[in-house]
């Protein structure tokens, strides 16, 4: 069969109307975790491990590793949603769609906006969820050390009072007003510092995912779209049966996504750990972290379901009011076939896809309590 005759797809414009949920969780847990975390200003201690540099390199690494991973797979993303919208909808479903990706970048943009506005400086980055100042102060010892200011063959008295000193010139005891911890880590002006390249991960990682997340989430939603009554009914159930084929696609990439960012997360916040001698000063920083990870894991997971689920079951509720010659075959739907245990193993492995970003984000807690129980 001819691709070039799936064009008679008919998406109807209320499907716009489910992106509400998701938009409203995606964005609502953020900015509520935002502006409900404590803000206070808490520097980062000074390494005090002599092998501190390989601690913080192979933080820094995990960290890279992350980064390639999710923009790989947004990539991906919008590369399939392109090629499902060039090939298999015609101009009406193509401006819906469209529409839809300009408001859902539109908000993204909107968002990334706010959270790196001068204007809005009270609502703290990611790195400010451990504590302001944090972030910034651990980076001082790698960044000097990038730079030349700290030489490692000096004796370990100097190279602390190097860094105490270049730590003091970040925090600046302001009665009344709050740290200085937002100028990038360098001690050269005309060097960017370790910090200000490490941030353009961050704005990497948020341009990946305002390109790919309303790749997913829209091509989800264009799975509602009904082939023309005009087609021959073969031509119409062969189309369904692509519809339940391209919900399972964008199910498994929607959950890949997400969860490489949550990866990314608890990479990014587990970096600086470098700077701590002991694991009993780990430990509470691992705790905030943790508790931080699985707050977002849980809201990756309702995002995906907030679309997910509206969608399929208005897919199997089409079904059931299907002829015989016209419903799709019990090997693609699998939902709709009789055995219980075909559709309980189904839904076993959608549910665990969606709660993908979820299992994720509460991994490290289980490793952190095994590494604890060995050690004990």
């Amino acid at each position: 069969m001819q691709l070039r005759k799936f064009d008679a797809f008919v998406l109807p414009k209320w499907s716009l109307l489910l992106i509400i949920p998701p938009v409203l969780l995606y964005f609502g847990g953020d900015f509520l975790y935002a502006f409900s975390s404590f803000k206070a200003v808490i520097p980062a201690p000074l390494p005090s491990i002599r092998n501190w540099p390989q601690h913080e390199m192979a933080g820094r690494t995990v960290v890279l590793t992350t980064v390639i991973g999710v923009v790989s797979i947004a990539f991906l993303a919008v590369g399939l949603f392109a090629v499902d919208v060039a090939r298999l909808f015609g101009p009406t479903a193509r401006k819906i769609l469209l529409v839809g990706v300009a408001s859902l970048v539109a908000l993204l943009i909107l968002s990334f906006a706010l959270t790196f506005s001068q204007v809005t400086r009270s609502m703290p980055r990611m790195e400010d969820y451990v504590g302001r100042c944090f972030y910034p102060t651990a980076l001082i010892a790698p960044s000097a050390l990038a730079t030349g200011e700290l030489d490692f063959r000096s004796s370990e008295a100097v190279r602390h009072r190097k860094l105490s000193m270049l730590r003091d010139q970040w925090v600046i005891d302001r009665p009344g007003k709050p740290a200085l911890c937002s100028k990038p880590v360098t001690p050269h002006a005309d060097k960017p510092g370790l910090s200000r390249r490490l941030r353009d991960w961050v704005k990497t990682i948020q341009i990946a995912m305002l390109i790919g997340v309303p790749a997913l989430m829209l091509g989800t939603i264009s799975c509602i779209a009904r082939p023309a009554p005009s087609l021959p009914a073969a031509t119409r159930k062969a189309l369904r049966q692509l519809q339940h084929q391209r919900l399972q696609r964008y199910l498994y990439g929607a959950a890949l996504l997400l969860t490489a960012g949550m990866l990314f997360m608890i990479a990014w916040l587990r970096w600086p750990l470098f700077v701590f001698a002991t694991p009993n000063e780990t430990t509470p920083y691992v705790a905030l972290i943790n508790a931080i990870t699985l707050y977002f894991g849980v809201n990756y997971s309702l995002v995906i379901a907030s679309y997910y689920l509206p969608v399929a079951m208005l897919l199997r509720r089409r079904e059931a009011t299907m002829t015989p010659d016209t419903a799709p075959s019990a090997e693609v739907t699998k939902g709709a076939a009789t055995p219980i245990r075909t559709l309980g193993l189904d839904m076993a492995m959608k549910l665990f896809t969606i709660l993908a970003p979820a299992i994720a984000s509460g991994l490290p807690a289980l490793f952190d309590l095994a590494f604890r129980a060995v050690n004990a």
